[in-house]
């Protein structure tokens, strides 16, 4: 899950937004906003990559403007190696392969892969 809060106060009650890269973001299926008279929240309960980003929460009234950013990375497992697959000097015991790096790296460096052989 994902969850941004921030705190805020003024005189007159602030109005409050949130912004993702920059857009004015508004609550669906996929995430809310819980907002009381000095606190406020982006809750998402099950984050994806696309979730990534740089979020900006701004608060504004006559007296003025305050804001706060945060960048989130949301971490998965890498997407599938890319294809073509090259299969070469294949013996008895030992095949080499080679395989394009995957699309999406799930916001991490990949370290290692993991073949499995099947009979």
């Amino acid at each position: 899950p994902l969850r941004l809060e921030a705190t805020y106060g003024g005189r007159p009650t602030p109005k409050v937004s949130w912004l993702k890269e920059g857009v004015r973001m508004d609550p669906d299926e996929h995430l809310h906003f819980e907002l009381t008279q000095t606190f406020t929240t982006v809750v998402c309960e099950k984050s994806i990559r696309s979730d990534t980003g740089k979020y900006t929460v701004t608060a504004i009234n006559e007296a003025g403007r305050a804001k706060g950013s945060v960048n989130v990375e949301v971490i998965d497992i890498p997407g599938p190696c890319t294809e073509p697959w090259e299969f070469s000097e294949c013996t008895r015991d030992s095949v080499d392969i080679k395989w394009g790096v995957p699309e999406d790296d799930g916001g991490s460096r990949i370290t290692n892969y993991i073949l499995e052989r099947r009979d």
